[in-house]
């Protein structure tokens, strides 16, 4: 989003950089980048969703980026000072997946990896016990534990596929932005063509949903 935010600024002042202190302003403000871009995507008469319109669980993936990367990567640090006030980002984070997991995934395939966690469960009573916390820091049968890691696998594919088309049209809004440099003049444009970075970046719903991983 600051090459976006750095390519516009060039062809809005003769290809002037912007200064380093304009840049250090964002930060790690990755919605304030993001609206930034916005604003850009209008004027380039591109689709860029403004925050108020994405999905819910795109704004709140977005929301919680965004606080990772401003304070709450620090939490654990944090957690020794009495001055903690930040939610916890894995809390935040098993907010996203018990979203996605009533919106997105099944309630067939919710239940067939329950029963299958019911069966081991049933089978290990009374032969194990099970002393584990769930993202929400609450205890955990060991049916949850055993269900848990498989329900968050489905869940993060979808996490996935939001994430994606998010991308997507930041990719494209790079694109647009990326080919003004060839307006310029000159034996060689002045930035390059960044979209090239993001090529891997595709929103087919069948194409994310299968591949296992990603660059």
């Amino acid at each position: 989003m600051k090459a976006i935010i750095i390519m516009d600024h060039m062809m809005m002042n003769q290809l002037a950089v912007p200064s380093r202190k304009k840049l250090k302003e964002y930060g790690h403000d990755i919605v304030g980048l993001y609206t930034s871009c916005v604003s850009i995507s209008a004027a380039e008469n591109s689709k860029l969703t403004p925050i108020q319109n994405l999905e819910p669980i795109t704004a709140e993936i977005l929301a919680l980026l965004n606080d990772f990367a401003q304070t709450t990567r620090y939490h654990n640090l944090d957690a020794l000072s009495r001055l903690q006030t930040q939610t916890d980002p894995l809390e935040h984070w098993n907010n996203v997946m018990t979203s996605i997991l009533r919106k997105d995934v099944s309630k067939t395939k919710q239940d067939r990896i329950l029963s299958q966690a019911n069966a081991v469960s049933s089978a290990l009573a009374e032969k194990a016990i099970t002393l584990m916390q769930g993202l929400d820091k609450q205890s955990l049968t060991t049916e949850q534990a055993l269900a848990l890691p498989e329900l968050h696998d489905q869940a993060v594919r979808y996490a996935v596929l939001y994430i994606m088309k998010m991308l997507t049209e930041l990719r494209d809004l790079t694109s647009d932005v990326s080919h003004k440099a060839y307006a310029c003049g000159g034996r060689e444009p002045p930035f390059p063509q960044m979209q090239e970075f993001l090529e891997w970046i595709w929103d087919d719903r069948a194409y994310v949903l299968r591949k296992k991983k990603w660059p």
